[in-house]
């Protein structure tokens, strides 16, 4: 879901450098700067941070895959531009 369906909801069918350049115009100098000063492993464990609070947050440990709705793609799209 987070690797191709939500990517593709939002880059709908736009050229990739569409989709892309708009949200290029949001990064601040300051996130420019931090965000170069990232490793492989920083930025898998942001994104490990972000599927916790995000992708995995109200899926319990046993049972069931919830089923993804509406809402929650809507909730999803902010942590996907990022």
């Amino acid at each position: 879901m987070w690797d191709t369906p939500l990517v593709s909801q939002i880059v709908a069918r736009r050229k990739i450098l569409d989709a892309a350049t708009p949200l290029e115009k949001e990064i601040t100098a300051k996130e420019r700067k931090e965000w170069a000063k990232g490793t492989p492993e920083g930025w898998a464990n942001e994104a490990h941070a972000v599927a916790v609070k995000i992708a995995y947050k109200d899926v319990p440990a046993d049972g069931a895959p919830p089923k993804l709705s509406k809402e929650y793609l809507e909730a999803a799209k902010p942590a996907v531009n990022e």
